[in-house]
């Protein structure tokens, strides 16, 4: 039988466009706003160019981040992709340590160091106090909670017609814009045949949920299927139209990610065109344009990742009610995220010459938006490595 599973999700700011500063400028600071009504003025550029012609500032991004991830963060607010340039919001002057990457970033795409009003540290932790009162209060107005990319403040999304006067929200140290969102709803798709792929449809035949196979992955000599944790559980057997798929043996629910045990290899499916590789796998940046690919309707067209969700409601596949984490959000570019079906766990990935990229797991749909969660949060949570071709 069929399920379809509901989500309530946040949207993050806008893509129009957005006047840039001079190349590389260094702005001056700017003083801690004060907690409550807030405005975001800056907003992300729409992109002009192809992803092709963007593979400079992706590989500014992936130094900048790689310092970051390795310990050189102090005062990191977030990472902007554009056409031209790469926007890092940074709290107070970068450390020196940072310095190294700035220059190696800069021998790809011109660097933009912008301030931030709050590192990116001081603003989860006080989404995550946002995120503790939506868990506690999953039926409430409140249901999801992001952060601006420009690193300025919250966004806390909230029901439609909810009392804006009565929302119960605990008091937090930064300011913050609320937003109102429909809940979305997705449903199923088509099949096809092992060795099994990413954007192949995935059936919970325990539970009768249908969503789509995510990246092929693996550890300790094993391969495995990613898909949406909210897809099932650990033991659930998943299967195409009857032909089994594999069991699924790991889960991280505050992710939502899934491990499916399966003969699996590193491609996308196309439907009619043939596979995509599979070359690797990178973060996802603000800013940057990705694609993604489902078991019923095939490949979005481009979306433009918008900034990250902290914290977020969604229904899980027995029904109840379960919080998010860590999520990324992006936009589409026409408009078609709203006619995906069965797109929960399928794969989010760019382009890098001829092969896919990895860059997140399908979460949800909200019109013309849509939730992932990073490929980096698999790798970490499971211990896998993503599978190449």
């Amino acid at each position: 039988m069929r399920n379809r599973l509901t989500f309530a999700v946040i949207a993050l700011a806008g893509t129009a466009g957005l006047t840039l500063s001079a190349t590389g400028a260094m702005a001056s600071p700017v003083p801690d706003p004060e907690p409550g009504a807030h405005r975001i003025t800056y907003q992300i550029p729409r992109p002009a160019k192809s992803a092709a012609d963007r593979q400079g500032v992706l590989k500014a991004a992936r130094i900048i981040r790689t310092a970051v991830e390795n310990g050189a963060n102090s005062g990191y607010g977030n990472i902007v992709v554009t056409d031209t340039a790469l926007h890092l919001f940074w709290k107070g002057t970068p450390p020196a340590s940072l310095n190294p990457a700035l220059a190696e970033a800069r021998e790809h795409a011109p660097v933009e160091i912008r301030p931030a009003a709050y590192s990116q540290a001081e603003l989860r932790s006080q989404a995550d106090i946002i995120g503790r009162h939506i868990q506690a209060n999953m039926t409430g107005p409140v249901i999801g909670v992001g952060v601006a990319p420009d690193s300025s403040g919250l966004i806390v999304l909230i029901r439609k017609n909810a009392d804006r006067n009565n929302l119960g929200l605990p008091p937090v140290n930064v300011p913050y814009t609320i937003e109102e969102r429909d809940v979305p709803t997705l449903t199923s798709g088509p099949s096809l045949a092992p060795p099994f792929h990413a954007a192949q449809s995935l059936t919970n035949a325990t539970h009768g949920v249908e969503c789509t196979s995510g990246f092929a992955v693996g550890k300790n000599a094993q391969t495995f299927l990613l898909t949406a944790g909210h897809c099932g559980g650990v033991g659930d057997e998943f299967e195409q139209f009857g032909q089994p798929v594999g069991v699924a043996s790991e889960k991280n629910a505050g992710h939502d990610l899934l491990l499916i045990s399966a003969d699996a290899e590193g491609y996308i499916d196309r439907g009619l065109l043939p596979p995509l590789p599979v070359g690797g796998w990178d973060y996802a940046y603000a800013g940057e344009v990705v694609k993604s690919y489902g078991a019923t309707h095939g490949q979005f067209s481009d979306f433009q990742v918008t900034g990250v969700v902290r914290s977020v409601v969604i229904r899980d596949y027995l029904g109840d009610l379960v919080t998010v984490t860590n999520l990324l959000e992006a936009a589409s570019l026409n408009g078609l995220a709203s006619h995906a079906a069965s797109f929960s766990g399928g794969p989010v990935y760019g382009l890098q010459g001829s092969k896919a990229a990895a860059k997140g797991s399908f979460t949800a749909v909200n019109g013309s938006n849509v939730l992932f969660q990073p490929i980096s949060s698999a790798i970490t949570d499971f211990g896998v490595s993503v599978l190449v071709k």
